[in-house]
């Protein structure tokens, strides 16, 4: 966020691409553990869903501080008490204590949590690639895998689109296109405790289908009869695809699910293993589909940071809608089609109890 001043264009876009790169890198240290973390602190499937809610709940908190903190600091300088590269450095220092400090207490209360012993096998590359391989040969996990690459092809081209659409389809300033994004991220954390309770008594299957497959409706259709001009239709679509949006947290629970199954059979702890490739295969998608994103731009015939003509403004309501939304509604109906029913996790979840019990007593 405050790059070497640099009069090369080849060498600022070097300096972007390596930060960009360590960054990311960065960000799957943290996240890949943290996420995993979670099948360790307890055992009781719905208290783990609570956990994944918890955590995606604080995760919005901080994505609209990071967010806001670099808006504050920019409108400072546009008062004068600093430069705008000042600014950038101000802020980014701001999130980096956010991270480091959330981090630390994260540690530091989970410490000692983790109790089950580390694989004494050496670590290789063929040795992970041979873990990884035989993640992606499980059967329980490879649709709700699959789900969510395809979910997240939609997430990504979503957020592409999203900026485009606002401008140029529906005319909105930069201001409202602020508030139809705060409602969005609003609804979509104050729904989560909802779809966690509901979990509790319908089961994370069939209402995760649902509120996907309901997600992808609502995108497909909305988004495309929305008139331009109008705010308060993009408002009800913020509040109610937020509060759709809410259902991707019990997916995240249900990788959970999957490593029961797993350990089950392997005896064996290997959720950072199943966590890792969901997050690879999660960042693979969402490059992938930027990248697409930007092709489509071109056939659509958009023209950056000019009026847009009424068919450019039309096919991007047609991306961004059913576009957008039949990667949702797709990847709800793969999602379906995991073996692992809530039946069977009850079941693996007994089977798993019974097993500590005796290893209890024969420690005892």
């Amino acid at each position: 966020f405050r790059p070497p001043l640099l009069d090369s264009q080849l060498a600022r876009a070097a300096t972007l691409l390596l930060s960009f790169i360590f960054m990311n890198t960065a960000v799957s240290l943290l996240s890949v553990p943290h996420t995993a973390l979670a099948t360790e602190l307890t055992d009781d499937s719905n208290e783990r869903t609570e956990l994944f809610g918890y955590r995606l709940l604080l995760g919005n908190l901080g994505l609209l501080a990071g967010a806001i903190l670099p808006g504050w600091a920019l409108s400072r300088a546009t008062a004068g008490e600093f430069t705008p590269r000042e600014a950038y450095g101000i802020a980014s220092t701001a999130v980096g204590a956010i991270v480091l400090s959330t981090a630390l207490i994260s540690f530091r209360a989970t410490r000692g949590r983790d109790v089950t012993a580390p694989d004494p096998s050496p670590l290789g590359l063929r040795s992970m690639l041979t873990s990884a391989r035989s993640v992606l040969a499980d059967r329980t996990f490879r649709p709700l895998l699959l789900a969510y690459v395809v979910a997240q092809l939609g997430v990504a081209v979503n957020g592409t689109f999203a900026l485009y659409y606002y401008e140029y389809r529906l005319e909105l300033s930069s201001e409202q296109v602020s508030v139809v994004l705060g409602l969005f991220v609003t609804a979509w954390s104050l729904s989560i405790p909802a779809w966690v309770l509901g979990s509790r008594r319908l089961g994370k299957r069939w209402l995760a289908f649902g509120g996907i497959s309901l997600l992808g409706l609502v995108t497909a259709v909305i988004y495309l009869v929305a008139p331009p001009r109008a705010l308060l239709l993009p408002l009800t679509i913020a509040v109610v695809g937020g509060a759709l949006a809410g259902s991707i947290v019990l997916l995240e629970a249900l990788v959970a699910d999957v490593v029961d199954v797993d350990r089950l059979l392997r005896r064996g702890q290997r959720e950072g293993l199943y966590f890792g490739v969901w997050k690879m295969a999660a960042k693979i998608a969402r490059g992938l589909a930027v990248a697409g994103s930007g092709v489509l731009l071109g056939v659509i015939g958009f023209e950056p940071n000019v009026p847009q003509t009424p068919e450019v403004r039309e096919r991007l309501a047609w991306l961004f809608g059913p576009g957008v939304g039949a990667f949702f509604i797709a990847g709800a109906f793969i999602f379906l089609s995991s073996p692992l029913t809530d039946a069977k996790q009850a079941r693996v979840q007994r089977a798993l109890a019974k097993r500590r019990k005796l290893a209890e007593r024969s420690h005892s």
